[in-house]
Order: C-alpha cells, then sequence, then structure tokens
C-alpha cells in the first residue's frame, strides 16, 4: 500500500479518529455529536462502499488564529476563519488540502503573511505492533537520554519529530543484553496526546545511523505503549517524506487521509 492510495478505516476507528480531530478542532459537544451520528448512522459514509454525501465539520476560528484542513474518507474537518469555511463547501478535499489552494484563499482575503505549514498524509494504526527482543538495544523512559539524542541531533529535524511536546517517549539505548549502557541514546520515539484520544507519533534517530531499521524499531514500541494507554497510533507525515512513510508502513500504521494548514500571523 502506497500513502496515496485509498484506505477506509472500519466505522468505529474513523468516528474515533474524527471525533478526537474535531475535539482538538474546538468543535463544541453539539458539532461532535452530530458528527458521530452521521459517520456511525445507517447513512455514514462508512456504511457502503462509496460515500452518498460528503461530511462536513467547520470550526469557527478568528482571523488571527492558526487555520487546518483534515480530509478523511467522506469526510472533512476545517477549523479557521469565515472565509475558508466558506471555502470549504465549494471546493473538493484534493483541493482543500494542497498549500498552494490554502495560500491563494488567505491572500485573496488579505493575508499577505500567511505561511503554509505543509502537506501531510494522516496515519493511523489499527492493532498494536508485533515487537520482537533486541540483543543490541534497550528501552529507556528516562527524559535525559531524550535530551541528549535531541542534543546530538539538527534542531530542524528535533522540531519535525515533536521531541519538544512529547507526553511519553522510549528511547533506544546500545547496552550489552543485561542492561548495562554501552553508550548514549542512539533513537527515540515517542507521542503528544491529540484529542484525548491520539498518540501522534513522532521519531527521532542520529543522523549517522539512520535506515538501520532502528527508528521503526523505536516507532513499534511508542505504539505499543500507545495502545496500552488506550490511545490510536497516528501520524503526520509530510507528504515528500518517503523514508517516515516507510517507517509509519513498517509499524502497522496505514494512510487514512491528508492534512494542510495555514500560520495567518
Amino acid at each position: 500500500m502506497t500513502p496515496t492510495d485509498p484506505h477506509r478505516p472500519d466505522p468505529h476507528s474513523l468516528a474515533l479518529l474524527a471525533l478526537a480531530v474535531a475535539r482538538e478542532q474546538g468543535a463544541d459537544e453539539a458539532a461532535q455529536t452530530r458528527l458521530g451520528r452521521a459517520l456511525l448512522g445507517p447513512d455514514s459514509p462508512t456504511s457502503g462502499p462509496e460515500p452518498a454525501e460528503p461530511v462536513l465539520v467547520l470550526t469557527a476560528r478568528s482571523d488571527d488564529e492558526d487555520a487546518e484542513v483534515v480530509c478523511l474518507p467522506g469526510l472533512t474537518l476545517a477549523a479557521g476563519p469565515d472565509w475558508l469555511l466558506r471555502a470549504c463547501e465549494r471546493l473538493s478535499p484534493e483541493e482543500l488540502t494542497l498549500a498552494s489552494s490554502l495560500l491563494r484563499l488567505a491572500r485573496q482575503h488579505g493575508h499577505e503573511a500567511a505561511r503554509s505549514t505543509g502537506e501531510s498524509v494522516l496515519f493511523a494504526g489499527a492493532e498494536a505492533p508485533e515487537i520482537g527482543d533486541s540483543t543490541a538495544v534497550g528501552v529507556s523512559e528516562d527524559p535525559d537520554d531524550r535530551r541528549d539524542l535531541a542534543a546530538r541531533c539538527p534542531a530542524d529535524d528535533v522540531a519535525a519529530a515533536g521531541l519538544p511536546a512529547w507526553d511519553a517517549a522510549a528511547a533506544l539505548v546500545p547496552d550489552d543484553g543485561a542492561g548495562t549502557a554501552l553508550q548514549a541514546c542512539v533513537a527515540a520515539a515517542g507521542h503528544r496526546v491529540r484529542g484525548g484520544l491520539l498518540a501522534d507519533l513522532g521519531v527521532l534517530v542520529v543522523p549517522r545511523l539512520r535506515e538501520r531499521g532502528l527508528g521503526a524499531y523505536a516507532a513499534a514500541v511508542a505504539c505499543e505503549r500507545a495502545w496500552l494507554d488506550g490511545l490510536v497510533p497516528t501520524a503526520r507525515v509530510p507528504v515528500q517524506a518517503q523514508a517516515a512513510h516507510q517507517t509509519a508502513v513498517a509499524v502497522g500504521l496505514a494512510p487514512v487521509g491528508h492534512v494542510a494548514g495555514l500560520r495567518l500571523t
């Protein structure tokens, strides 16, 4: 499966994902209730092979707040100023998740300094991954290990992984098989809780050791721990980040939608 393949999760998984996104975007309880009914009722877009009618959940924000559009199968969730919400009623999901489309709309409404937050594929997990034992690395939850890792990685990579905002993390530390560390942390994965239901994953590996499977192993551990915490693992992966797409698929995540956003101030 490639990141652009259509993938329709089961109705309850889609509803959980959508409700968490709506909650994080600031949708009120009435809108969340309508969303749940639309997704799980007899006329839901997940009840047949093709959605009968697309579902829109629009959350108003002021003209100086960030804007975001999340498109799932048969469903668009958008939060932003009135001009963006009106555009959601006439543009296709494909257009709404293009950075160029959102920037054009922003500039048409006087936001010449608007900046794109990028286009991402939204991945989600259906079940916990299987994790084999490693004789080369141990798993550490010591915050000092991830701080040490961050200090040895480029600042842009640390920010892209979201490490400063992780609510929980698993770090990989090479050891002798008996729990004695042989060197500093080489990789870590963690998550930030979104909407009270989703674990938004990030992965960081020291540059000299990338493409050796360390990121996938750390991500698998982080996914398992997210499931144990009652959260659904998700990842927002930039469209062009093919290595990150491969890591997401390797730990059992599947592409379920697209995300795009704007910073308006």
